[in-house]
């Protein structure tokens, strides 16, 4: 009699914790490093927030090497090492710093993709964490480090934890599949697959469970705040808000307009038809 499936984790796909539900695969927490969290909103739109992260020493064959890269947003840090996908460990790594960094490419480079729906999503994915790394970088530019963490979490100290998380994760490798389990989280192993010579997440991590017209759904949800990131970005560059309460105001106003479906594009208008 075969033996029954590892209970696997669905990840959740509600307003605002998509990417959450990404980092949690990378982390174990359910947390992005980095996800827009305006103070005033509902508990319940919230990604939660990350565990302690135990420090463990990494796998040898797991180390990477170090190199410089750029410095704005969009791309690898300078002095920051530089992941592979050549093993289980250094994918969860090279994803984690490519959230971290809002980096497009690398993130589609690290997911299998299972068809249009898919590619769809990760590149919402994509686009939202290169906007926080924007909107990241333009707060902390014009209000400070402390005033920039009302808009985005500290994203240098929450990569950190997401590092030491990895490190201390079991991966056992059977072939050409590797499962990854966290040690405060071990009845809920993640999968990750080897392609060619890489290893790489199979999209169907994130939306296992999720009817199609939802994953459409999430995914104009996800859209429309990322616009919004975007637009908080921009007017912070151009000194609309003269003060960081100023601009904050602004950004919770802004999502929760999102989220009630009053601005274009946003929960009512992205509600696929007969749902």
């Amino acid at each position: 009699m075969p033996s029954p499936a590892p209970n696997r984790r669905r990840l959740p796909l509600h307003p605002l914790s998509v990417c959450a539900g990404v980092a949690a695969i990378f982390a174990g927490s359910g947390s992005l490093r980095g996800q827009a969290r305006p103070s005033s909103l509902p508990a319940a739109t919230l990604p939660s927030s990350s565990q302690p992260a135990t420090v463990a020493s990494a796998r040898s064959a797991d180390a990477p090497p170090a190199t410089s890269g750029a410095t704005q947003p969009g791309t690898r840090p300078a002095s920051q090492p530089v992941y592979t996908l050549a093993t289980p460990r250094e994918t969860l790594k090279y994803f984690a710093a490519a959230l971290r960094d809002g980096d497009v490419q690398r993130l589609r480079r690290a997911v299998i993709s299972g068809g249009d729906a898919d590619e769809r999503m990760v590149t919402a994915i994509a686009d939202m964490a290169r906007a926080l790394a924007t909107l990241h970088a333009a707060a902390k530019e014009t209000y400070g480090p402390d005033a920039a963490a009302r808009f985005t979490e500290d994203t240098a100290a929450g990569f950190e934890q997401t590092l030491a998380k990895i490190d201390a994760a079991e991966v056992v490798i059977d072939h050409d599949a590797a499962t990854v389990r966290y040690p405060d989280d071990k009845d809920h192993p993640y999968e990750l697959r080897r392609v060619g010579e890489e290893w790489k997440v199979p999209a169907t991590q994130f939306t296992q469970g999720v009817e199609p017209p939802v994953l459409e759904r999430r995914i104009g949800e996800l859209t429309v705040q990322t616009r919004i990131v975007i637009d908080m970005a921009r007017e912070i560059t151009t000194g609309k808000h003269k003060s960081a309460d100023a601009a904050g105001l602004a950004w919770r106003s802004k999502m929760m307009a999102a989220l009630s479906g009053d601005l274009p594009g946003s929960r009512a208008a992205t509600k696929p038809k007969g749902q």
